[in-house]
């Protein structure tokens, strides 16, 4: 069982890796973009640093929306969300719909996880 742990975790970790770093929002900057505030003669400006939570979800979003169709997808859905959403006549986004749908993945997670321990 540990024998087989290692190169598993390895695999999901080099598959995160790889899938993380074709999302736009995730990549790191050029290295050319990175040191220009460094270069003489340009200005400096403090890096933005914040916690607010709208920033989090700013972010979570995309990968919400990308993950939700891919996973509709792989599950035999051809119809885009905004199409099935229109039909219920559902009042909130797809941005809503998928970043609730994570949120209540991650509780049912959580409560499983609780209930395993």
């Amino acid at each position: 069982m540990t024998r087989a742990l290692l190169p598993v975790l390895t695999l999901i970790w080099i598959g995160a890796t790889l899938l993380l770093g074709e999302l736009r929002w995730f990549r790191r900057p050029r290295l050319t973009e990175r040191i220009r505030p460094f270069l003489a003669g340009a200005t400096r400006q403090p890096p933005v640093r914040s916690n607010d939570p709208t920033t989090w979800v700013e972010h979570l979003a995309p990968f919400a929306h990308l993950s939700g169709d891919r996973l509709a997808s792989a599950l035999g859905v051809a119809e885009p969300l905004e199409v099935r959403l229109r039909r219920i006549h559902a009042t909130e986004s797809p941005r809503q719909f998928r970043l609730g749908q994570i949120g209540r993945s991650l509780a049912v997670g959580a409560a499983a996880s609780l209930f395993a321990i």
